[in-house]
């Protein structure tokens, strides 16, 4: 879809996955997809992510709301799911605070992160 639509603002970086090697100070929006619950380390992670955030920048994180493989029995395992508040959490111990919560998405939770006195 980015070639075809001739995007010029999105980079497509395949990167190991503890870490996502971005530039430092260069993005004012990170986006993260269902991708949160699959990364091992997300305190180191998040921190790697605030070093390349530019002034004012956010790390936004949309993440499925844990239920039992029974109730969905899709997306991350019951053991790889993460909560909200765990989130917040660990974004915390990176430097971060929520900045905006989204409650429209139907079983997932949307926050919006600035580092912390960046609010």
């Amino acid at each position: 879809r980015v070639k075809e639509e001739k995007l010029q603002n999105v980079r497509l970086l395949l990167v190991p996955p503890d870490d996502p090697q971005l530039p430092g100070g260069e993005f004012t929006t990170i986006l993260l997809v269902h991708t949160y619950a699959f990364l091992q380390n997300r305190t180191e992670y998040a921190k790697k992510l605030r070093k390349a955030l530019a002034s004012g920048g956010r790390v936004v994180i949309i993440e499925y709301i844990p239920a039992s493989w029974e109730r969905r029995p899709w997306g991350p395992l019951p053991h790889q799911q993460v909560a909200r508040e765990t989130a917040h959490a660990k974004m915390a111990k990176a430097g971060f605070s929520p900045y905006k919560v989204h409650e429209f998405l139907p079983g997932q939770y949307f926050v919006e992160y600035k580092i912390r006195g960046d609010e």
